[in-house]
């Protein structure tokens, strides 16, 4: 299972290259100092296996020099094979490894940090953070209850992205990403890969 998922990276990836590869007819550079995007991922978890994260994230950012910038939200739901959800706001900055010369094609490597909540499955996300008084505490059916409250989440997240623009003003994104929570009630490292579109403006 995991060998035919990375095999599907592979190709995905291999036909990035070979299209960024191919005479263009003049086509103009995609990404320019100073430009805005938004960028939308679905994200997928794939270590640890027993522990399946799936997921989005929505980011806005700003191309500069050599990289860009991005801040954003990301969100993992609990459900019945992760026993914690999350929720974050997230930023950092991505730096340009490899490019073509008008950009269709990109590489980069980089990371962001995040900060926010881990929530356990069967209960609301914000639920333990309002205060609650003997009589407006909320009752968790047993069959839904999960040991844990909702906390605080602090982490880092290294990533290495291929960016490819089949458009002048859109590109199709696909990554691969670390996570490390160093205050976390989930993993403190798992794997992740990423994909989704993004819009320059």
């Amino acid at each position: 299972m995991g060998f035919k998922r990375y095999f599907k990276v592979f190709v995905f990836v291999s036909v990035f290259v070979l299209s960024a590869l191919l005479p263009d007819r003049a086509c103009a550079q995609r990404t320019v100092l100073g430009q805005f995007f938004v960028s939308g991922h679905f994200v997928d978890g794939v270590y640890p296996p027993d522990k399946k994260v799936i997921g989005g994230e929505f980011y806005v950012g700003q191309y500069r020099g050599n990289f860009y910038w991005m801040g954003g939200l990301q969100y993992t739901p609990a459900w019945e094979r992760s026993e914690f959800g999350c929720f974050d706001v997230a930023g950092g900055a991505m730096y340009r490894l490899l490019g073509t010369r008008n950009r269709m094609l990109n590489v980069y490597a980089g990371g962001i940090a995040m900060v926010g909540i881990d929530y356990p499955r069967g209960r609301k996300a914000l639920e333990d953070l309002v205060v609650d008084s003997g009589s407006g505490s909320i009752d968790v059916s047993s069959e839904e209850e999960v040991s844990g409250k909702t906390k605080i989440m602090v982490g880092l997240e290294p990533r290495v992205e291929f960016e490819f623009f089949p458009f002048k003003i859109m590109a199709i994104v696909v990554g691969g990403s670390a996570p490390v929570k160093v205050v976390t009630q989930q993993d403190v490292f798992s794997m992740r890969l990423y994909g989704g579109l993004r819009f320059n403006f």
